[in-house]
This record gives C-alpha cells, structure tokens and sequence, in this order.
C-alpha cells in the first residue's frame, strides 16, 4: 500500500515540477547586500521563463525547492 502511495506521489511531485526547458543554474550560490542587509544563499534552480511575445526581454524564473525544514526563530536569527 505505501509502495503504491509513494509511487503515485512521485509521479504527481513529477509532471507538477517539470520543465520544458533546461535549467540555466542550479544550487547557485549567493552573497548580496540589500539595503545594509547581508544575504547568503542557495537558488535550488534557475529556469528560463516562457514568453508569449517572442519579441519580449528573456526572463528567468527562480524556482525553490522546499525541503521541509524549519524556519529559524528571532532568536536564531538574531545570531
């Protein structure tokens, strides 16, 4: 029964996740300071966005995988 479930969703997790399109990056790393602010981070995959004009600016969609951990409290925030 398990086996069956985890079968069906894999296979969901699959074709909802998809692209038509190669990855442009994946696991890019990044350090960015916004506003003061020191950002450091993983982008799980990068992909090319689907334009219906094909005059229109080549765009990228970022695209994060969710992991199930926990978000970090004030406190661990806080350092």
């Amino acid at each position: 029964e398990y086996l069956l479930k985890g079968a069906a969703m894999l296979e969901r997790f699959y074709f909802q996740h998809r692209s038509r399109s190669l990855p442009l990056a994946v696991e890019l790393g990044f350090d960015v300071t916004l506003g003061g602010h020191r950002l450091i981070g993983f982008i799980d995959r990068i992909e090319e966005a689907t334009a219906d004009d094909a005059e229109a600016e080549p765009r990228a969609v970022v695209v994060d995988y969710k992991s199930g951990g926990r978000k970090p409290s004030p406190r661990e925030l806080a350092g």
